[in-house]
């Protein structure tokens, strides 16, 4: 598989249609109706989720952009108590070491708030499994070009033509991350879930090691990959953790379980040809 001449015009790929069909279901809570959206059951995107020092949201190109979609639509909602999930059906165990992957809230803030006991209303009802109260159209409008104009401006900068005089912007407000047991929420104001729409639309502009990177914010508290085959890695994750948890030594410690099924993940993948590039091996040595 090999790249596009041009990284740069990766970049500004998009969907043709601006919108998307999103599903809808209402919780009350402490007198709050929350208005929680996600995919369609029958949307092809999985994403994998780890959560270790930080919060690692892995997919393919295809399910990064469409976060970064999903985030700028979220900047727009103007219905107090609107939360974004991403749930089941659309985890998969995340490609390092083949732990089931939490929910994630994205959490329009100062909008909505979800605390502690939110959260375990939200757990307890279990959305993924009741009917959808209807769907929603998640316009994008203005997404396509914002995406052009930072593409754009990364170019400049990375080809030595960055003005030297140029308008100052503050640098957006870093996200709450929050983990309660197996769930995580993600919260962020407006201007910073935009900003975080251009960072991870932008995924698949450069690859390292079969991996394209966004850190969203400045004190690592979460970032995106998008990895090239995705898929596979999650496969080969979930056969390597678990014959590692069938054998007799198993770490009984988390982190060096975790390491252990990683390094077995090399083996497992090296048993049979895979679809990558040679010269971009899936792992680094």
């Amino acid at each position: 598989m090999t790249e596009a001449r041009d990284p740069w015009s990766t970049g500004t790929a998009s969907s043709r249609d601006q919108r998307l069909r999103l599903h809808r279901r209402t919780i009350v809570h402490g007198g709050r109706h929350f208005t929680v959206v996600s995919p369609r059951p029958s949307d092809p995107w999985r994403f994998g989720v780890r959560v270790d020092e930080y919060t690692m949201i892995s997919s393919d190109v295809a399910g990064t952009r469409v976060l970064a979609r999903l985030l700028w639509g979220l900047s727009y909602q103007r219905r107090p108590d609107t939360v974004l999930l991403i749930d089941s059906p659309h985890l998969v165990p995340n490609p390092w070491d083949g732990l089931p992957s939490p929910p994630v809230a994205f959490v329009p803030v100062p909008l909505s708030t979800v605390d502690a006991s939110a959260v375990r209303r939200i757990r307890r009802h279990r959305l993924s499994r009741r009917p959808s109260e209807g769907g929603l159209t998640w316009n994008t409008h203005g997404y396509p070009a914002a995406l052009a104009a930072d593409t754009a401006r990364q170019r400049d900068r990375w080809e030595g033509r960055w003005e030297i005089e140029h308008a100052w912007t503050e640098p957006v407000n870093g996200p709450r991350v929050r983990t309660f047991g197996d769930f995580v929420t993600i919260s962020g104001d407006r201007r910073t879930l935009r900003r975080w729409a251009l960072d991870v639309g932008g995924l698949g502009r450069f690859w390292h090691a079969d991996q394209s990177c966004a850190e969203p914010d400045s004190d690592f508290a979460f970032d995106v990959h998008a990895i090239r085959h995705f898929h596979r890695q999650v496969s080969i994750a979930t056969r390597a953790r678990s014959e590692v948890m069938g054998a007799a030594e198993a770490p009984a410690d988390p982190r060096l379980l975790s390491d252990r099924i990683a390094c077995h993940a090399k083996a497992v993948a090296a048993r049979g040809q895979g679809p990558w590039d040679p010269l971009r091996p899936m792992f680094l040595p």
